[in-house]
């Protein structure tokens, strides 16, 4: 790729800082599709989503330093998070999936290996700081592999392959494999929110909330914090 895998992840956030100053987004101007790298003032590295629900907004510090660690969005990341597990550190899915940002063990072992972290383990996926960290790199990896040259289709794309994985994704993408309807759901509250993160109101979040996020919301609130006995270090 010709544009660094850290500008494309910085390109996520500068639609909304360059539209508001009333300048033309940067890469309506170019010939090709690689925009050019934004400063990095054009990331939003600060959750800022009026409508996030405590459950989620108390793992802020968390979500925006990943942010900064990892060069995504912190709302979007908030979102995720949201859509996820509705703020429950100890969320488990039936397929496995584990903590905050639902990884899979298996995931997670994997991104630990490709970041060199010697101190991965299992139960680490339900502390907070860590499972933010994980997911927030595999986060980074979609929107890389899935870069569009414009945010919103980006983060469709990525939410798309967070879900049902890249493989699937990439399979509908060059073949037209149906997504899964869970897939699609997912990516149109994912999508629909993040389009909504700078209202005060979100109807994406109302719908996901109706769809069963209120169940998940309603665990998270009951959630321990912090959890005891895991370790924090990467």
């Amino acid at each position: 790729m010709s544009l660094s895998s850290f500008h494309k992840l910085l390109a996520v956030t500068a639609l909304a800082t360059v539209s508001a100053v009333g300048c033309t987004p940067f890469w309506e101007s170019q010939s090709d599709k690689t925009p050019p790298p934004p400063q990095p003032t054009m990331v939003g590295h600060h959750t800022s989503i009026r409508w996030l629900p405590p459950s989620v907004s108390r793992f802020a510090r968390l979500i925006d330093e990943a942010s900064f660690r990892h060069g995504v969005d912190a709302n979007l990341i908030a979102i995720v998070v949201l859509v996820e597990s509705g703020g429950d550190p100890m969320a488990t899915s039936p397929a496995g999936a584990m903590g905050l940002m639902q990884i899979m063990p298996a995931t997670g072992r994997d991104i630990a290996a490709r970041r060199g972290i010697t101190t991965h383990a299992d139960v680490r996926l339900f502390d907070p700081a860590y499972n933010i960290d994980l997911g927030a790199w595999y986060l980074a990896r979609q929107i890389e592999r899935f870069w569009t040259g414009h945010p919103d289709s980006t983060v469709d794309r990525a939410a798309a392959a967070y879900n049902g994985g890249p493989r699937r994704l990439a399979e509908h993408l060059d073949q037209g494999a149906p997504l899964p309807l869970e897939t699609r759901q997912y990516q149109g509250w994912v999508g629909g929110m993040w389009r909504e993160r700078f209202l005060p109101a979100s109807n994406a979040y109302g719908a996901w909330w109706n769809a069963g996020g209120e169940r998940l919301v309603t665990t998270a609130n009951r959630s321990v914090l912090p959890v005891p006995g895991l370790p924090t270090a990467l």
